[in-house]
């Protein structure tokens, strides 16, 4: 489906007239109300357009239309983009997964069972009457019609139980992934399908970081990062679903992209790496500084908040790898990397991947490796100023993990430290992130876990490395103990470093 890009532009500018500043009359005022109504139907048709829907898709989209209007109201007047058309669906998809998601299948399935076979089925915005006082959109057409037949009918499907009702939530979903890979610019997530031929666990994922400079793979700055494929007009994999794609297939793009050198890889690479472990990256800036011979200004991190991103952004590579291992030839390079990959958990740093563009704008920072130095990363572990070990990446990460995870007590300088070098990520809050970088070293815990916070060590692994493991571990406790949490933006550094300090054991200050 092509999208006309002028009738998405002149739709978004008909959304984002500001109807507090009109002042000349009421005439006025329902010419711009009428004229908003206009531009939320072109927005609806285009959203439609994007993916045909079922008719039991349709029937809920309807159901949804006031809400799925104040979306793109919302999301339209709160940017400067003229046709940010993926974030209107980005944020339509959030809210079917979300438990207070407004377009949650359960409010639709809970009012179909309440309206008592259709007596209360219309709900408020479908059959809103436009200038003409004709209905606002065709979906409205077709649930109008034969409205108590159609009603019956629709509830007679969702009655036959749970598991219909489970396979209409699923179908509803589907439906928002679908319109989101079709959106121009917008993001590919790993969301399997109804036909997938794997089976993908999608958990939380923790803060994710990516190191780059100019000589990276794909399109990185502070706005995107694109896989190559994503940026490469030639290439026909750019909005590439590794989850639709034939088992075969999807193995080898994996292990293509995962053996790739670190300087270039396949123009059909629809993939980018992360990792939950920014020790491992920043550890890979530093090796990067010195293969390329680059100043560490010229050399950046990118930390993402990844609860800010659509459910399916990111993805594990072990589920993947998993997923995908048994269509590799036994004995073979494919059969002994991922072999590789799963059985040594000494390089397990932590990878996650992303497909075609990740968008950024308010969700991550990008810092310089010379910023994190000038704010005292080497004051903080001087371990990663030795010129030696500058010269080795995946080693150095695996010495540095064995020799920092003795138990050791922590100093109250190593503390401020690391609130300094924390405030460059201005994306997070500073004192989680300051707990991140303190657990680089196996440090004595002075605060008690609850039984609230308990997570077994075999679920902490599918996270990452042990630095990984500890702050998530830690990280619970922490806001277990601020009893829902703190905003660190208005507590004076004295108060974040005693927090720190109660979490930590102390030996001088």
């Amino acid at each position: 489906m092509t999208i006309d890009c002028d009738q998405v532009t002149s739709a978004f500018r008909g959304l984002s007239i500001d109807h507090d500043s009109i002042s000349c009359g009421a005439g006025s005022t329902q010419q711009a109300l009428n004229e908003t109504r206009h531009a939320e139907n072109d927005i609806i048709a285009i959203i439609k357009s994007l993916r045909d829907g079922t008719s039991e898709v349709k029937k809920i989209f309807a159901y949804f239309q006031k809400e799925i209007r104040d979306i793109a109201r919302i999301v339209s007047s709160s940017g400067n983009d003229d046709g940010p058309l993926w974030k209107i669906v980005e944020e339509c998809f959030n809210n079917t997964l979300s438990t207070s998601g407004t377009l949650r299948f359960k409010n639709f399935h809970a009012q179909i069972h309440q309206s008592h076979l259709g007596k209360h089925l219309e709900p408020p915005g479908v059959f809103e009457s436009g200038r003409d006082g004709e209905t606002s959109c065709s979906d409205s057409q077709d649930y109008s019609a034969n409205e108590g037949d159609s009603a019956a009918a629709c509830l007679e499907s969702l009655e036959h139980g749970a598991e219909n009702a489970r396979e209409s939530e699923q179908t509803w979903i589907n439906f928002w992934v679908r319109a989101l890979s079709h959106c121009p610019d917008g993001p590919t997530l790993f969301y399997p399908s109804a036909d997938c031929h794997v089976e993908l666990e999608l958990r939380d994922v923790p803060p994710l970081f990516r190191a780059f400079d100019r000589g990276s793979s794909g399109r990185n700055n502070s706005d995107l990062i694109a896989s190559i494929a994503s940026i490469n007009e030639v290439s026909r994999h750019g909005k590439t679903n590794l989850l639709s794609l034939e088992k075969k297939d999807a193995s080898e793009m994996l292990h293509k992209h995962l053996t790739k050198s670190c300087f270039g890889g396949d123009i059909s690479d629809n993939l980018m790496s992360w990792s939950s472990s920014l020790l491992f990256v920043i550890q890979y800036a530093i090796w990067r500084c010195h293969i390329l011979g680059h100043s560490s200004n010229d050399v950046y991190i990118c930390a993402v908040d990844s609860k800010r991103f659509p459910r399916g952004q990111f993805a594990r590579d072990m589920p993947l790898i998993r997923a995908y291992r048994d269509t590799a030839e036994p004995g073979g390079d494919m059969d002994r990397f991922f072999r590789f990959r799963l059985e040594d958990e000494r390089y397990d740093n932590g990878e996650y991947l992303s497909q075609g563009a990740v968008h950024l704008t308010e969700r991550s920072c990008v810092i310089s490796l010379h910023d994190l130095e000038q704010a005292g990363l080497n004051n903080l572990y001087p371990d990663f100023k030795d010129p030696e070990a500058k010269k080795q990446w995946t080693k150095r990460v695996r010495y540095l993990r064995t020799f920092w995870s003795t138990e050791q007590t922590t100093t109250g300088q190593e503390i401020r430290y690391a609130l300094r070098v924390a405030k460059k990520f201005t994306i997070f809050n500073t004192l989680d992130i300051a707990l991140l970088l303190l657990v680089f070293k196996n440090r004595t815990i002075r605060t008690a876990r609850t039984e609230d916070v308990q997570e077994s060590p075999e679920s902490l692994k599918e996270y990452g490395p042990d630095e990984v493991q500890r702050y998530l571990r830690e990280a619970a406790t922490m806001h277990w103990h601020g009893r829902g949490g703190f905003d660190s933006t208005n507590l004076h550094r004295s108060c974040k470093a005693q927090i720190l300090e109660n979490v930590f054991q102390i030996t001088e200050t």
